[in-house]
């Protein structure tokens, strides 16, 4: 049991969705912390989901783009799943075992929302990486990916 403890309080201190001590700071029992990471799981995923929107709108002269975009977010999904799964399983046994899965899928769901962002809505001649709901400006020299 200590070992599992101390295990897990190495976990907490070393995961970058932990880092921020204000995440899920108001929740007392793992059942409050699964339905803070919950919500906040459902807000990254709409996140992703507005970012990904912008991306196919930018790309929605070329439809082999498209294709190749939406067939490697649903790859992506896999990947996540999985992998997040696969941590579940590792702690199957602990009521912490949907924290670990929650996080996992929360850190998964940020990257790849800026990995979009930075893929497909970045100029190639420009720092700028437009925000959600915001298009770059561009002079005649800029041209999107």
């Amino acid at each position: 049991m200590m070992k599992t403890a101390f295990a897990f309080l190495l976990f907490l201190t070393s995961s970058p969705l932990f880092a921020d001590q204000s995440l899920c700071a108001e929740a007392q029992t793992t059942l409050e912390m699964n339905a803070c990471l919950s919500e906040m799981l459902k807000d990254t995923e709409q996140h992703m989901r507005v970012t990904l929107s912008e991306a196919m709108q930018r790309h929605q002269d070329d439809g082999q783009v498209m294709e190749a975009i939406s067939d490697s977010q649903h790859n992506w999904q896999s990947y996540r799943d999985s992998h997040c799964r696969s941590l579940y399983e590792i702690w199957r046994q602990g009521s912490i075992r949907n924290v670990i899965y929650l996080g996992c899928a929360i850190q998964l769901t940020e990257a790849r929302t800026e990995q979009l962002r930075n893929d497909y809505l970045t100029l190639m001649d420009s720092a700028e990486t437009p925000k959600p709901g915001r298009k770059p400006e561009q002079s005649s020299g800029n041209r999107p990916l």
